[in-house]
């Protein structure tokens, strides 16, 4: 059975999910009546992004959103009872004893690597270019968060941005910043 501090995290899951799936169809509406799918010379038009991201927002968050339903229907999720779980959490002294509060105590310090790992992707991009700082960029942070799967992270770490760089620099026709390299 659950602890409570886990059917209180799972519960917060439940309610971002739901979240995260409104904002995704909103954000996909709003770009579909807002904006222009196709521009005057037959280009892709600023309504184009949006209804692409919109689009996988949607089917990803209702993915995740049905996985937190079915979670529910098992009564693994509790999604009502809040004040249940808190008062019970604080009637077993903080953390109902699980072993999850010692793995919260590191997750700051991963907000800390992310941002300095933005900030060196960002900072990097005019020098190396698009392509290369994405390459950079992805090897690192999953070199801190995946250690063990050196070949994952390099196989990753070059697919997304190749792949990204196809959709913008040849499909779309948007270039990415070329760097000191060229590329």
């Amino acid at each position: 059975m659950p602890t409570p501090h886990t059917r209180v995290v799972r519960q917060m899951r439940l309610w971002f999910s739901l979240f995260l799936f409104l904002v995704s169809t909103a954000y996909f509406f709003y770009g579909l009546s807002t904006l222009n799918f196709v521009t005057n010379i037959g280009r892709p038009g600023p309504g184009y992004f949006p209804a692409i991201v919109g689009g996988l927002l949607i089917v990803f968050t209702s993915v995740n959103l049905l996985k937190d339903l079915i979670a529910t229907k098992r009564k693994e999720l509790q999604p009502f009872r809040f004040a249940e779980v808190l008062a019970s959490r604080q009637v077993q002294g903080g953390d109902g004893g699980s072993g999850e509060a010692e793995e919260e105590a590191d997750r700051p310090v991963d907000v800390v690597l992310i941002v300095l790992c933005l900030t060196l992707l960002i900072g990097s991009i005019t020098f190396l270019g698009g392509l290369l700082s994405m390459i950079v960029f992805m090897f690192v942070l999953m070199s801190i968060f995946n250690r063990k799967k050196l070949a994952m992270n390099v196989a990753y770490s070059i697919a997304l941005p190749v792949l990204l760089y196809l959709l913008f620099d040849v499909l779309l026709n948007a270039s990415l910043p070329r760097g000191v390299f060229g590329v």
